[in-house]
């Protein structure tokens, strides 16, 4: 393994304060059976209070066992030893509760609510038209379509392809393909021509 030098020993510690002096820092953690929360009091006087249910590894646990929250020194993070459960504050802060996919799970359950407010709200946009069309195709199609319009003013025309969108125009010298913002020409009179 490289030995570190002095220059870049200092450097890191330079950074790990820059970072100490952005990032939130907890000074207490307790958990607040009546209301069924975690609640963080930060160094900068803000508190956070998180839902138990929210947080991964925490559902099952009992009022015992989540009375037990440690803040890790120096205030980066909060860790429960039963269950075996960890979260740093920026996270928490942010609003990252676990991992990817319970941050997704949370996400779908959340959409899939139902309520009379939200039956309300989309009998309203109903009563309106109901929800727009989804536009259909990307750049590439909408930049040749364009182009398409733009030759058939001047009089040339196109032949349609089954390559995603693509034309092709037909002429005297050989068949093109339109695409966003280049054309190649694809075999004129037994050779190989690039226009751009």
């Amino acid at each position: 393994m490289a030995s570190l030098t002095n220059t870049e020993i200092t450097a890191a510690r330079l950074r790990g304060r820059q970072r100490a002096a952005n990032e939130p820092h907890a000074v207490s953690a307790r958990y607040d059976a009546r209301t069924d929360r975690i609640i963080v009091e930060l160094a900068d006087g803000l508190g956070i209070a998180l839902p138990r249910h929210k947080l991964q590894g925490l559902r099952d646990a009992t009022p015992q066992q989540l009375k037990r929250v440690q803040v890790l020194p120096p205030g980066t993070a909060i860790v429960w030893d039963e269950p075996d459960v960890g979260f740093t504050v920026t996270s928490l802060a942010s609003g990252i509760f676990g991992t990817k996919e319970w941050m997704a799970a949370l996400g779908r359950a959340g959409g899939a609510v139902k309520s009379e407010r939200k039956a309300a709200a989309s009998r309203a946009n109903g009563a309106l038209g109901g929800r727009p069309r989804k536009q259909t195709g990307d750049a590439t199609k909408l930049v040749a379509d364009a182009a398409i319009l733009e030759s058939m003013s001047a009089g040339r025309t196109w032949k349609s392809s089954s390559a995603g969108g693509v034309r092709k125009k037909a002429g005297a010298g050989g068949m093109r393909k339109a695409t966003a913002g280049r054309r190649t020409s694809v075999k004129s009179k037994g050779r190989r021509r690039t226009r751009r």
